[in-house]
């Protein structure tokens, strides 16, 4: 027979266990959801320029959450790409809850006026890099992000692809460049593989 004491403890044990459940639970749905949605707007916008379909990769996305975790840490905007790796990214922030991931794609798919194919080279003081990750033609995998500064002001968004898209000498398009049609075969700008998007925040919602 267990003692008065015991039996308090156990079933202080199983509160918090029936506790914790559902939040741990509520988590996982929201994870669930949030790469799915980060997928699809992905896919639907590869569908529209005719290249292969992602899929979503969890090793990728814990690599993007714990840079996401350091970005708003510092709350340091525009942040920093990271150096040395052989993944891609794309970044996208703005004022916290205002946005969606389908928002952070629209805002890098939003770059492709900026993309010249027959040169393939960003227009002259404007950045593309966003857009042709996006629908780069070997990438085949991606894992997505977000987190919010400690302040409650700012969402982050961070997705990481691979293999990495804007190789030098190449287009999105193709793995071979078509020098017929494509006098430059530069990565545009001549450009890192990614490059920071403009921060985007409703005025309305920002305090500064």
């Amino acid at each position: 027979m267990r003692s008065p004491a015991v039996a308090s403890i156990l079933v202080g044990v199983f509160a918090a266990i029936v506790l914790i459940h559902p939040i741990s639970s509520a988590d996982d749905k929201t994870k669930t959801v949030f790469a799915a949605s980060m997928l699809a707007e992905h896919n639907e916008w590869r569908e529209k320029y005719k290249v292969p379909q992602l899929t979503w990769d969890e090793d990728l996305a814990a690599d993007a959450q714990q840079f996401a975790n350091q970005v708003v840490i510092k709350n340091k905007f525009p942040p920093t790409h990271r150096s040395g790796s052989s993944n891609g990214e794309n970044f996208f922030w703005g004022t916290a809850s205002a946005f969606e991931p389908k928002d952070a794609v629209a805002r890098w798919e939003s770059e492709n006026k900026n993309y010249d194919r027959t040169t393939n080279t960003c227009v002259a003081g404007k950045r593309c890099v966003h857009f042709t990750q996006l629908v780069w033609s070997t990438t085949k995998r991606v894992g997505c992000a977000k987190a919010t500064t400690a302040d409650g002001e700012t969402d982050f968004f961070v997705c990481v692809y691979n293999p990495a898209g804007n190789k030098d000498g190449l287009g999105p398009f193709s793995i071979v460049p078509d020098v017929t049609k494509q006098p430059s075969t530069t990565t545009p700008q001549s450009s890192p593989t990614v490059s920071p998007a403009t921060p985007t925040r409703p005025v309305a919602r920002r305090v500064s």
